[in-house]
């Protein structure tokens, strides 16, 4: 045991050895809570959880209110411009259930940036789609050279 620890005489080092009690039991234990209590110790760690729930909740309940909300009734009303516009009546002239002409004016109204952008994202789109199928078409018809020309492209991008 003394070579276990590194005992020196010259150093001044003794070795004792101590017989202890075990620590005794509380006469009175303590009291557990019982009841509908029992299970409602909370600790840190539940109380934080609690809060970062209710946060998560108010959050979620901010977006359906400011973005969720607005969304739908924009989906779901009628478009407000569309009411607004006039109709004729007989007194105008018009017959029951014509379409008045400012209406009209409405309709052909110059399209938005957006529909313009959509427009030409589809037309583009088309036109990819109709070259991919004319490649495929030729690749079908002439397989020999197709073969040379991928091989040519793949050595000239092996030297680059």
């Amino acid at each position: 045991m003394r070579t276990a620890i590194g005992f020196n005489q010259k150093r001044g080092d003794q070795v004792e050895v101590i017989n202890l009690r075990f620590a005794e039991m509380p006469a009175h234990p303590i009291a557990e809570p019982s009841g509908w209590l029992a299970g409602a110790q909370l600790g840190k760690e539940d109380i934080m959880r609690a809060i970062e729930l209710a946060v998560m909740g108010i959050l979620g309940l901010v977006v359906l209110l400011l973005v969720v909300r607005p969304l739908v009734r924009r989906v779901i009303a009628p478009d407000e411009r569309a009411l607004a516009l006039p109709l004729g009546s007989p007194r105008d002239g018009l017959v029951a259930g014509a379409v008045a002409p400012s209406v009209i004016d409405a309709i052909q109204a110059e399209p938005s940036e957006t529909a313009k952008m959509i427009d030409i994202a589809q037309v583009q789109g088309q036109v990819h789609a109709q070259s991919v199928q004319k490649v495929g078409e030729l690749a079908d018809k002439n397989p020999r050279e197709t073969i040379s020309i991928i091989r040519q492209w793949l050595t000239e991008t092996a030297a680059a």
